[in-house]
């Protein structure tokens, strides 16, 4: 009893620490001297441009524009003129669409002097989501660099220039980060580049991504940086995942850099709940010291030794940090091995163990990774979907419950395991035989992967040496004055690695794959198994790990069905549709799920929600119902397609009815075209015959757009044309949101829908 109690007491304490740990420092005061970050001061900026949403192609766009331009300017740095740049974006993940945009750019230079050297730039994206007021996202790096820039400025003389970048389309496919990098001669001055993020409204903000040969950066930023957090596993992790930010154009320049961003309180990014009450000013606080001392340190050296060989790399609680070479890594292989193989030859000496007992331990922990891995695929499936946006939002709505229910279901998987397999499992066998298969795991990922080892080798280290010294001092008996002094705080340290590990990897990945909790599961399953043992031998173990599920069942469902308030909100969406058909009006969700609001929103002119497409031509299905017709003018649609001559192309010209922020194009051809361009700018896509394409158009202009392509023999084509606005029509009548629903996406916007069937002739 003595043990479980002892090891209940490390488990909880090893979660609060962890959670303490994972907090974000105080905002300092506006009153701190300048050279000094303040995210007080900084706050002032994010409550100026974060009053409303501002993407791309929206009336407010402009008001932010001009307001970072002054307040450039009135620091005095060099602020480069804006021209605007035409740029087109292909994604990879999405067949025949592309995107089509002008971007406009702010970029202000602080000379040093010695401009000869290859420059830094601070970059962050100005624009949001529809529907976001984009406070984290990204108002918080952009009032971050305006602060950066005010202390680099007072601070006196760098060596360097210092470059800041404010990109304007990141959230339409990093347009304005593609602009510079491609086609701006400034991009051929910098050496570095440190971009700002964020995808959350809270928590400590991470240093997550690295170009490749970072070792040199990565000593610098240890250096330089006074509360560090980073870590090589969360940047190998981000590395082969498809996701990109601003940074990822400069990578594919060949320019190296680093990635910052926080992303806890993940119900603050992309909603409306991203307003400056909800963005944690200690967040800013953390990014803006970590990012002032850092580009500062860089700015005065010689060579930003931003090429040299890679390493492993992590904080130590948050007020630590170390980094060590891919061949120290192998140090601490050996080290592990001369520990675990130690404490395997002296349990065997001691007839504490037999080399069966051994292998049986290493499989139940491989049993209980494929249980849990099963269950947590299948509860992920119930809980979130298949990446279904709107069911991970509700549950990280109650992060709190989402995170504890999942905690909880893997003790008990792990509980109930053992439980069931008592007769064959032994205390030193079953922990021998973990330590020796997480020592396998250790011993692959160094060979194939070496930046992620200390996910394994720093919490292993205190468990097997723990382990080593029970079997040396306290001859095994697990339950001696001995054994528990040696236990508690090595399993506490291990602990703690475990849980700002596995808290963090959840926090990034587990809203749509909670089965992420398995491995650190696995690691603390091992280091903590003596408790397990002790917790299986109790009386009624089996009503205990009973009583477990359910609480786990309860936490999880609570997060999935507790009714949605202002501090637990859920998505919605609805919008307006007009056309293509002159009497064709149509109210429109996109959402897998009708909520309240959205189903009132839906059926307010009495038609019935259906699930299918928006009309012929539009590939994505929405729930759609009748509506009432307003007065919502459509694109005009018109063109020089007949009698086409060989080596001239086909010009369609698409004038908006309003101001959209965005076109939408969506054509089929019944022969092959090629060319295709939007206002002269190429849109590098090849549709096939028959096949949909699809064309976005960012803040179009009132004169209209020319969409052009080349054809080589007859054929006819059907051209939709969506035009996207903000608000409802006038005089449609949207029942009020309740208190804890907030819109998402395309909601409250309207679509005109214009259509134009049309042929051309053969070449001649």
């Amino acid at each position: 009893m003595t043990r479980a109690v002892s090891y209940v007491i490390v488990f909880a304490l090893s979660l609060w620490a962890a959670s303490y740990f994972a907090q974000p420092p105080a905002p300092l005061s506006a009153e701190v001297e300048r050279g000094v970050f303040s995210a007080t001061r900084a706050m002032l900026d994010v409550e100026t441009i974060a009053v409303r949403p501002h993407p791309i192609g929206s009336p407010d766009i402009l008001r932010v524009r001009s307001y970072i331009a002054a307040r450039l300017t009135g620091l005095n740095l060099d602020v480069a003129p804006d021209a605007g740049q035409k740029i087109t974006y292909v994604p990879t993940r999405v067949a025949q669409t592309a995107i089509v945009a002008n971007v406009h750019n702010v970029i202000a230079t602080l000379k040093g002097t010695s401009p000869d050297l290859p420059a830094i730039l601070l970059m962050s994206h100005y624009d949001t989501v529809a529907n976001s007021p984009g406070a984290p996202d990204d108002t918080a790096g952009v009032a971050a660099m305006l602060e950066i820039a005010s202390n680099l400025k007072a601070a006196g003389p760098l060596k360097r220039d210092v470059i800041f970048l404010f990109t304007e389309g990141e959230e339409s496919g990093l347009l304005g980060a593609r602009a510079f990098f491609n086609q701006n001669p400034m991009a051929r001055r910098v050496g570095l580049v440190i971009n700002l993020e964020s995808r959350g409204g809270g928590g400590r903000a991470f240093m997550f991504e690295t170009s490749d040969k970072a070792g040199g950066l990565i000593t610098a930023y240890g250096k330089a940086v006074r509360d560090p957090a980073a870590n090589s596993l969360s940047a190998f992790i981000y590395r082969v995942m498809p996701n990109g930010t601003d940074l990822t154009m400069a990578f594919d320049a060949n320019i190296p850099g680093l990635n910052f961003a926080f992303i806890g309180d993940e119900f603050a990014y992309h909603t409306s709940s991203a307003t400056p009450a909800n963005l944690n000013s200690g967040s800013v606080q953390h990014m803006g010291d970590q990012v002032l001392a850092l580009t500062a340190a860089l700015a005065n050296a010689d060579d930003l030794r931003a090429s040299e060989p890679d390493l492993v790399y992590g904080d130590v609680f948050g007020h630590g940090f170390v980094s060590y070479s891919f061949a120290t890594g192998w140090a601490l292989i050996a080290l592990l091995a001369v520990i675990i193989g130690f404490a395997t030859w002296k349990a065997r000496a001691d007839r504490l163990v037999g080399g069966r007992s051994i292998a049986i331990g290493a499989g139940f922990f491989l049993l209980l990774v494929f249980v849990e891995g099963v269950v947590f695929f299948l509860a992920g499936r119930g809980l979130v979907g298949a990446f279904d946006i709107q069911a991970k939002y509700t549950m990280i709505a109650r992060y709190d419950f989402f995170l504890g229910g999942c905690i909880l279901l893997a003790l008990a998987i792990a509980w109930g395991l053992a439980l069931a397999l008592r007769n064959v499992l032994t205390l030193w066998g079953t922990w021998l035989g973990g330590l020796i298969l997480l020592f396998v795991i250790a011993l692959g990922l160094q060979i194939a992967a070496p930046a992620t080892t200390l996910f394994f080798v720093w919490p292993l280290i205190p468990a097997s040496l723990a382990a080593a010294l029970i079997i040396a001092l306290a001859k095994g008996e697990p339950d001696t004055g001995t054994a528990l002094v040696i236990a508690v705080p090595l399993s506490f340290l291990s602990m703690v690695q475990i849980a700002s590990f596995g808290s963090a990897a959840f926090l990034g990945l587990g809203g749509f794959l909670p089965a992420i909790l398995v491995l650190p599961t696995l690691v603390a399953a091992v280091a903590l198994y003596p408790a397990l043992e002790a917790f299986v031998r109790l009386p009624r173990s089996s009503i205990l790990a009973a009583a477990l599920v359910l609480v786990a069942f309860v936490s999880l469902g609570w997060a999935k069905f507790g009714p949605a308030d202002a501090a637990h909100p859920r998505l919605t969406q609805a919008f307006y549709l007009a056309g293509p058909a002159a009497d064709q009006y149509a109210r429109v969700s996109m959402l897998k799920s009708l909520d309240a609001w959205s189903e009132a929103a839906l059926t307010a002119d009495g038609g019935k929600p259906e699930w299918s497409t928006l009309t012929p031509g539009y590939v994505l299905p929405a729930w759609r119902a009748e509506a009432k017709a307003a007065a919502v003018p459509r694109p005009v649609l018109s063109g020089d397609a007949m009698n086409l001559i060989s080596g001239k192309r086909v010009t369609l010209k698409i004038i908006p009815a309003g101001s959209p922020r965005e076109l939408r194009f969506i054509m089929q051809s019944d022969v092959a075209v090629t060319d295709l361009a939007i206002d002269g700018i190429p849109l590098g896509l090849t549709p096939e015959p028959g096949e949909w394409s699809q064309f976005l158009f960012a803040a179009p202009t009132a004169e209209g757009t020319m969409l052009t392509f080349t054809a080589k023999a007859k054929g006819s084509a059907k051209l939709r044309v969506f035009e996207i606005s903000d608000g409802w029509p006038e005089g449609v009548a949207v029942p009020l949101k309740p208190a804890g629903y907030t819109p998402f996406f395309t909601s409250d916007t309207t679509y005109a829908a214009s259509a134009l069937d049309f042929v051309w002739e053969a070449p001649k």
